[in-house]
């Protein structure tokens, strides 16, 4: 048995961003059959509660400010509590030499609490930046009170006669949300000669709800009540929206052959996803009606690994696979006039790699080149004046690149081992695109556009020591140049267009390096049960070199359209941090 339970607090080391996490771990082996077989528990509990930055802030104010400069929490927050819990139960069991059989049966239950406040002195249009992305204001405007009709979601709250005004009536927003998924795994070995053969499978389901719900009001101190204060669809224990259920079978080999220099590795997976989601207002139906639309998809995704032993050092290998990736369960809805505009079917991804590899006995070497296309990439437009959506796979994107890593022995002490990357990223055609993570950037690429936030290189370089019981690593990090975005302006002619994020391959986000230092010492004891105690040193970002990680030009965006000038944001990365540890092995 096996148990582990911390508490973490930190202030954050971007301004007024304190958080606090706590994760239990708790999980059993019970050994049978002479310990040919097994039974495991596992119990996984984790907690989430802090303050986020609320949106990447102008670089204006940074270089005023300070770069870890964030609005005070009585001016604008974002509050995240989360709670995980995940059991898993499992089996192994030796039936004899040739077959081992088991299955690993899983809950997982998720719960996210958000809450954002935006003072209403902030709320205006003439503010010339983007402070927070999580209330209703800055992105719908006034809401005043609405009745039940097609389309619209009612709520009989009156921000003005409340709190004096719409921005004070509505400076804060909380949502609500959840899911559960249970699930089992299945899993067969086949041990013969030349070949070790593993079957197996997952069936899972996942559940929103039940529970949740978006409410806005002047203070985040709040009514949570459906029709009064509630803003998007309704929720109760009976109202689950969304599900998704998985079906997955797989069968993977390894064969040696040719006096065990030649391995081949083919497989295959098979999934088929069944969605549904329920809607309460059908914006575009005639007559208006709540529906639940569901479709079944399904994709056969190959995989075939190759090696070859050309020395006992020399290996040349080569593989290719498939993988898929499913449309969010958001996205099944009806469209206008009653025709239906169903969700886009899966991502997939097509992957090569082929490359060659040394292993000596104090030299390791490794090159390789990789592309990787993807196709049928997510789309979507939504046009907010009318709260018409369209989603499509349309988009293409292509990777392809170099890599060369190495290690080698000086002497039982001393090691050097280092790594050198290339990347060429790009979108292979037009299409509206995911073009950051950042919320609140809706994006629209070119064919030939390079992939924002991808650096064409990347390299490491670590230098390590050991002697007895003590260990040490110098370690260095380089990030090259990353292609920014920009916010295309408001005026723009195509609607698809307005306020649209893309690539801008004229204004680079500046490399940086990294320097990271580890220390240990282990101490023997042998004294009352305390076999020994160990003492490290850990200091991330050692130069405490500053540094952007996300860069971006952009309009402040007020009810869903870009207003003001453009200007830049940015997110920095973190400084120099120093964690001394203390820790004790019993016996």
């Amino acid at each position: 048995m096996y148990t582990r339970l911390s508490q973490t607090q930190t202030d954050g080391y971007i301004q007024n961003t304190p958080a606090r996490y706590t994760d239990f771990l708790f999980t059993a082996i019970k050994p049978y059959d002479y310990g040919l077989s097994k039974v495991t528990g596992t119990v996984i509990y984790n907690t989430a509660h802090g303050y986020m930055i609320s949106a990447p802030n102008a670089v204006a104010q940074l270089d005023k400010y300070g770069i870890f400069y964030n609005y005070p929490l009585s001016e604008a927050s974002t509050l995240q509590r989360n709670q995980y819990l995940t059991a898993i139960l499992g089996d192994s069991t030796y039936i004899n030499s040739h077959l081992v059989i088991g299955a690993k049966a899983f809950y997982i239950h998720k719960h996210s609490y958000l809450a954002g406040y935006l003072a209403p002195n902030l709320i205006s249009e003439s503010y010339p930046y983007q402070v927070n992305f999580n209330n209703p204001y800055s992105g719908y405007g006034p809401l005043p009170p609405t009745a039940a009709s097609p389309g619209v979601i009612p709520h009989t709250y009156d921000p003005v006669a409340m709190f004096g005004s719409y921005p004070a009536g509505e400076a804060a927003q909380i949502n609500i949300s959840g899911n559960t998924t249970i699930g089992i795994a299945p899993k067969v070995n086949i041990f013969i000669p030349h070949n070790d053969i593993t079957i197996g499978g997952l069936v899972a389901q996942e559940t929103a709800g039940p529970g949740g719900g978006n409410y806005f009001y002047g203070t985040l101190d709040m009514p949570k009540i459906y029709g009064y204060n509630s803003y998007g669809n309704p929720s109760s224990p009976t109202n689950n929206k969304q599900q998704r259920t998985i079906y997955s079978g797989y069968l993977s080999d390894k064969i040696n052959l040719l006096n065990n220099k030649l391995h081949i590795e083919p497989g295959v997976t098979i999934t088929g996803v069944s969605t549904s989601n329920y809607v309460p207002v059908n914006q575009y139906g005639t007559p208006p009606q709540a529906y639940t639309l569901s479709n079944y998809d399904k994709e056969v995704l190959p995989y075939l690994g190759l090696s070859y032993d050309v020395t006992n050092k020399v290996i040349a290998y080569a593989s290719y696979g498939k993988g898929a990736r499913f449309a969010p369960v958001a996205d099944y809805i009806l469209g206008p006039s009653g025709s239906t505009t169903l969700a886009p079917g899966p991502e997939t991804v097509n992957a090569y790699e082929t490359g060659l590899r040394y292993v000596g006995k104090h030299l390791y070497l490794n090159f390789d080149g990789f592309l990787q296309n993807m196709h049928g990439m997510f789309s979507f437009y939504t046009n907010y004046l009318t709260g018409y959506s369209q989603y499509a796979n349309i988009g293409e994107e292509q990777m392809k690149g170099l890599e060369f890593s190495g290690k080698y022995e000086l002497n039982p002490e001393w090691t050097i081992s280092g790594h050198v990357s290339y990347t060429n990223a790009q979108y292979m055609n037009s299409f509206s695109a995911t073009v950051t993570p950042f919320e609140g950037q809706y994006g629209y690429v070119f064919a030939g556009n390079p992939l924002a936030s991808v650096p064409n290189w990347l390299a490491g370089l670590r230098l390590g020591y050991h002697n007895h019981n003590f260990h040490a690593a110098l370690m260095e990090s380089y990030t090259g140049p990353q292609v920014t975005t920009y916010d295309l302006p408001p005026t723009e002619s195509n609607p698809l267009l307005q306020d649209a994020t893309t690539p801008n391959p004229g204004v680079k986000l500046a490399p940086y390096f990294l320097t990271n230092l580890q220390a240990s010492y282990r101490v023997p004891i042998h004294q009352d049960h305390l076999s020994s105690i160990t003492v490290s040193l850990n200091i991330d970002n050692l130069l405490d070199n500053h540094y952007y990680l996300h860069y971006y030009q952009a309009y402040k965006e007020y009810a869903f359209a870009g207003v003001g000038n453009p200007y830049a944001e940015a997110y920095p990365g973190m400084p120099r941090f120093i964690e001394v540890g203390l820790s004790g092995r019993f016996s």
